[in-house]
C-alpha cells in the first residue's frame, strides 16, 4: 500500500508541475516577437486595408520627379490591434522619416487571426519600394 501511495504523490506531483509549466508559458506571449511582413497574416488581419507607405513620405520626397527609393519599415501590433513604433528610412541614403510624419498610423487597426486568440504583438519589419 505505501508504494501505491509513492506513486500516487509521484504521479500527482507530475500532473501539478506540468500544469504549472503549461500556465506561465502561455503568460509569457505577451513580449513582442520579430516577423517580416509575409508573417503578419498569421497574426493580424488589417481592418482598413494595407499601409500605404507613400503617404508618410514628407512631401519633399512625395513628388512624382523624385526616384523610386527602397524603405526600411518597422512598426509594432500591440495586443490591441494599435500600431506603434513605427519607424521608415530610405535604405540608399540612411534619412530616417521623422516620427512627426506618422501621427495617422493611430488610425490603421489590425485584429487578431483565428490562430492568435492570445492577440501576439509582433514587430513587422519589411522594405517597401516606393
Amino acid at each position: 500500500m505505501p508504494k501505491i501511495a509513492s506513486l500516487l504523490a509521484t504521479m500527482i506531483f507530475v500532473v501539478l508541475g506540468n500544469g504549472c509549466a503549461s500556465h506561465g508559458s502561455s503568460q509569457n506571449t505577451n513580449h513582442i516577437i520579430d516577423i517580416d511582413s509575409s508573417e503578419i497574416a498569421y497574426y493580424w488581419i488589417a481592418q482598413e486595408g494595407l499601409i500605404n507607405w507613400q503617404d508618410f513620405l514628407p512631401s519633399s520626397d512625395n513628388n512624382e520627379s523624385r526616384e523610386s527609393a527602397n524603405y526600411k519599415v518597422s512598426f509594432v501590433v500591440d495586443p490591441q490591434g494599435q500600431v506603434q513604433q513605427v519607424s521608415m528610412q530610405n535604405t540608399m541614403n540612411g534619412d530616417r522619416i521623422a516620427n512627426d510624419n506618422f501621427r495617422e498610423m493611430s488610425q490603421y487597426r489590425f485584429v487578431p487571426t483565428a490562430r492568435n486568440i492570445t492577440q501576439q504583438p509582433v514587430r513587422v519589419n519589411s522594405v517597401v519600394k516606393l
